[in-house]
């Protein structure tokens, strides 16, 4: 059981009949004194046993922070280019986006693949799925065409929740191709592929 700086009741316990028992606590807010009682089940039982404990970093929070939920993500504006975003354990990133009509959307996330594995998820402006990467190559790439206008969400989010990772990210807007009116006999645009009739 682990006892708090000012409190009598324990902040975590590990109550199991494994081999191992396993506590934690994150995160800490300030420097304090804790306190660990190691007990047996029973008065009789006697055992020996080993301790370890570690100190972990906090996950650094980025700029675009907080972001961890749909409702709560950032808005931002296009292009958009950052090369300071984190995923932390147990975290996604949300970030949203307005995409006027008659243009190409294309996000691309980078990342070290070793550390973690990231992938991507974007919805529509109804809240509909419109596409995601979810590959293992340090790389990850959402490509639409001639979108629908409205405000995209994006999500970011590791394979492992339990994996951190810095990576960098791009949202950028193209113009769509004019759609060109299909008529009998085309092409013939000019008089030299005029259509005889």
């Amino acid at each position: 059981e682990l006892y708090g700086p000012s409190s009598g009741t324990p902040v975590t316990r590990g109550i199991t009949t494994l081999d191992v028992e396993t506590i934690e606590i994150a995160p800490v807010a300030q420097p304090a004194t804790y306190y660990l009682r190691v007990y047996g089940s029973g008065a009789t039982i006697k055992n020996t046993y080993e301790l370890n404990w570690e100190k972990r970093t906090s996950c650094g929070a980025d700029s675009q922070e907080p972001n961890e939920t749909s409702g709560a993500a950032r808005v931002v504006s296009l292009p958009f280019n950052q090369s300071t975003l984190t995923i932390c354990a147990n975290d996604k990133d949300y970030l949203a986006f307005d995409v006027p009509s008659g243009k190409n959307l294309k996000i691309e996330a980078t990342f070290n693949a070793a550390a973690a594995d990231i992938d991507l998820e974007l919805r529509n402006s109804s809240g509909q799925f419109a596409g995601s990467s979810t590959g293992a190559t340090g790389i990850e790439k959402i490509e639409k065409t001639n979108v629908t206008a409205g405000r995209y969400k994006l999500k970011v989010y590791s394979a492992d929740p339990a994996k951190t990772a810095g990576y960098t990210l791009s949202i950028t807007l193209t113009d769509a191709p004019v759609a060109q009116c299909a008529g009998i006999g085309e092409p013939n645009n000019t008089a030299a592929t005029a259509t005889s009739l």
